[in-house]
């Protein structure tokens, strides 16, 4: 099983990168970094401040859009071309065959988390930088499960997509929704507010705080302790195993 899940996974990775996955990463780097420096050049004020956090929002999400469109784009066309029926009708299991998937998106993870790390050296020291860019790495993982579970579940590639940023957009803004439901039930004792309130704070404790990952006051000269990446790879461990575990079971259930 190990040696199937390892081939698998080595042959997704080699398949993105010859679907032009480096130029992908080289032109969205050269936009990230040009749209940075373009900022920086417009602020009146704390421009290396403004230049850096705009590179940091760019890369970070970017990071996460492209991931999930070449996760979703790949394991559709997968299933539409019915590829994976002809690999399951071998010896390997729907098992290896998944975890082998997931492994080489990991690896694409990797990839796009060490280019994003690279990137920011040139603005910022490279302690900070390799900090930043594990939490990143954290966050892309999560992402990448994230994308595969509802391209297996949906098997529809606009839906996919939609669902794989909507989960993100919330995840990084769940604390901020929270904070702002609490507030409006404490100015306002109404049923509709209390039952907003708490159900915000049931989908906090099941989403994953992403907006806690690779923050931009790292760069800023903000304190990032060891302990904090350990809470992110316990967290992306977790959640990474949970997302796995729901799409195993779908597709282990699906008639192929």
């Amino acid at each position: 099983m190990k040696q199937y899940t390892t081939v698998i996974a080595s042959y997704t990775f080699i398949e993105s990168l010859r679907n032009k996955l480096i130029a992908t990463i080289a032109i969205f780097i050269l936009i990230s970094a040009g749209a940075a420096i373009f900022a920086g050049s417009m602020a009146i004020i704390e421009a290396d401040i403004f230049q850096i956090s705009v590179l940091a929002f760019f890369l970070r999400t970017g990071a996460a859009i492209l991931l999930s469109l070449m996760i979703i784009t790949s394991i559709n066309r997968e299933f539409n071309d019915k590829n994976h029926e002809m690999i399951l009708s071998t010896s390997i299991t729907r098992t290896s065959f998944f975890i082998g998937k997931l492994g080489g998106y990991i690896m694409l993870a990797l990839l796009f988390s060490c280019c994003a790390s690279i990137t920011m050296f040139i603005f910022n020291p490279v302690a900070t930088s390799m900090l930043w860019g594990l939490a990143l790495f954290c966050e892309t993982v999560i992402i990448a499960s994230t994308a595969l579970l509802f391209a297996v579940i949906i098997n529809n590639s606009t839906l996919s997509i939609f669902a794989a940023i909507c989960f993100y957009m919330l995840s990084r803004s769940i604390s901020t929704i929270v904070e702002i439901a609490a507030h409006s039930a404490e100015k306002s004792d109404s049923l509709f507010n209390m039952f907003t309130g708490y159900f915000m704070k049931f989908i906090y404790l099941l989403l994953p705080n992403l907006d806690s990952f690779c923050q931009t006051e790292w760069l800023l000269g903000g304190n990032v302790e060891k302990q904090d990446i350990g809470s992110f790879a316990i967290q992306t461990v977790i959640y990474s195993a949970l997302l796995l575990t729901v799409a195993l079971f779908d597709f282990n259930r699906k008639n192929i």
